[in-house]
């Protein structure tokens, strides 16, 4: 219903439109112009509530399109037409009069409602009763609220030391209410952390490295880069990132040192891309990032172990493998050339090479899950929400990424160097996906992986990803 409003938001050009039009164009006077004026307001109006989408931007330039249309619809004119008799019917009468306060209350009553429904959409029966409900306090507001307070007489200048008063008011409360947090101590620690993505991504990185032929120094995890006896790299995007606590935990085991090169996914070149439309400096951007790196390693025979792990199950079909004069490779194909070459680029008989697939992601579920995680560690009054029940389908996933791990497995059966841990199998049990580790739900967002864990879940991670088989050897 947002598009019937001239004044939300914003757009204060928006109100002018639909007032001063009239100053300026006065009375329809002609019987057709006025009806045609209607009714292709109405479609417009109708046009808008139909085929707008969260998608676009709003309030905009897309709110032209219904303000005209209401503009059109409210324009005086002199005959009645089609349209003004059926828009004067009782039932819509009444909603106009208390349209101020439905425009109002209705508001607060979807937030309410998605609050206490974890965050999920209302399905039609749920959005009809929202719907009466909203209605229901907008009469109740209409009349025991506005209508009253017209009545009252009052002088221009007590209403005005009134209304700053109870401005002034709201405003502290609600300056009150940011500067205590929001209150909280209404819900625990434990859910407080999890409300806030940052603090799940929260981790100190121990040390930092440059490399010869580096531009910067680099986190580094494990023990110290100069001093450990295995030296290795994770190479890859911000699922490289989710690893290095993990590797940081295994690599104090294993006396082995793990410098992160965070750049693109380690299979892209000038030729091997992801088809990015929104981005069109993506392409060069991560083919330099990549030959940057790749001459660090050129560099650095010390270092024994390339370990790679990059986002890419859910956009295989806009990868991309341009071979000069042999047209265009694409989806999982396309991956597998490039990582063939860096494997070619970086391996030897004293480095090993490894694949790291994708974990389960939650999107693949529908639900989000850290809204039924918050609701069983606080005391809001929510709907219920049973947490053993959130678990990723081994099925749904697999369909989804089954493609991308069988390459994986492929281009590492070609090289006895190269080892691939598809999409940790240890995190694929039975029907579903494990999301918890002693209690502890180790996802941060929809396919990473938290940082903030406890040292016992990172190490559990790392048997069940693979990485700790990796470094042991």
């Amino acid at each position: 219903m947002r598009f019937f409003s001239c004044t939300r938001g914003r757009g204060n050009w928006r109100l002018a439109l639909c007032s001063r039009s009239y100053r300026h164009c006065g009375q329809v006077r002609s019987g057709a112009v006025a009806l045609i004026a209607s009714l292709v307001g109405l479609a417009m109006i109708a046009f808008a509530s139909s085929f707008y989408s969260d998608a676009m931007l709003f309030p905009g330039e897309a709110a032209l399109l219904p303000c005209i249309g209401a503009a059109l619809v409210i324009w005086p004119r002199v005959q009645m037409t089609f349209a003004d008799k059926a828009l004067s019917i009782f039932p819509l009468r009444w909603i106009g009069l208390a349209s101020y306060s439905l425009y109002l209350w209705h508001w607060p009553v979807l937030v309410f409602y998605r609050h206490y429904a974890l965050g999920e959409m209302p399905d039609g029966v749920t959005t009809a009763a929202l719907i009466a409900l909203s209605v229901a306090l907008a009469f109740f507001s209409l009349f025991f609220i506005e209508r009253p307070a017209r009545r009252v007489p009052a002088p221009a200048p007590r209403v005005i030391r009134v209304g700053f008063a109870g401005a002034s008011c709201l405003v502290a409360l609600g300056g009150a209410i940011l500067f205590v947090d929001g209150a909280p101590q209404r819900v625990s620690q434990e859910a407080r952390g999890l409300s806030e993505i940052d603090r799940l991504w929260a981790w100190e990185c121990p040390s930092h490295t440059r490399l010869t032929g580096d531009t910067k120094a680099r986190c580094t995890a494990g023990k110290p880069y100069e001093t450990a006896a295995r030296k290795a790299v994770v190479w890859g995007d911000s699922h490289a990132e989710h690893l290095m606590p993990i590797l940081d935990v295994l690599g104090k085991k294993y006396d082995t040192s793990i410098v992160l090169l965070r750049t693109c996914s380690p299979a892209y070149d000038e030729e091997v891309y992801r088809l990015f439309p929104t981005r069109a400096w993506y392409r060069a951007h991560c083919a330099r990032q990549n030959r940057a790196v790749l001459d660090v390693l050129k560099r650095h025979s010390d270092i024994s172990m390339v370990i790679t792990s990059a986002f890419a199950t859910h956009d295989l079909t806009n990868m991309r493998y341009e071979r000069d004069g042999a047209g265009v490779v694409s989806g999982a194909p396309a991956l597998a050339e490039g990582f063939q070459r860096r494997i070619a680029e970086t391996t030897g008989p004293s480095r090993a090479f490894v694949l790291v697939g994708n974990v389960p992601r939650w999107n693949v579920t529908g639900r989000e899950p850290h809204a039924c995680l918050l609701a069983a560690h606080s005391t809001l009054i929510s709907e219920p929400c049973d947490t053993r029940t959130l678990a990723i389908p081994r099925t749904a996933f697999m369909a989804e990424a089954a493609s991308y791990f069988a390459m994986l497995d492929t281009v590492a059966g070609k090289n006895p160097q190269v080892r691939s841990l598809a999409g940790g199998r240890g995190l694929r049990r039975d029907a579903q996906c494990i999301s918890v580790i002693d209690g502890t739900f180790i996802y941060r967002d929809d396919h990473h992986l938290r940082r903030d864990l406890p040292p016992y879940v990172l190490e559990r991670l790392g048997v069940l990803l693979g990485l700790d088989d990796v470094l042991a050897r």
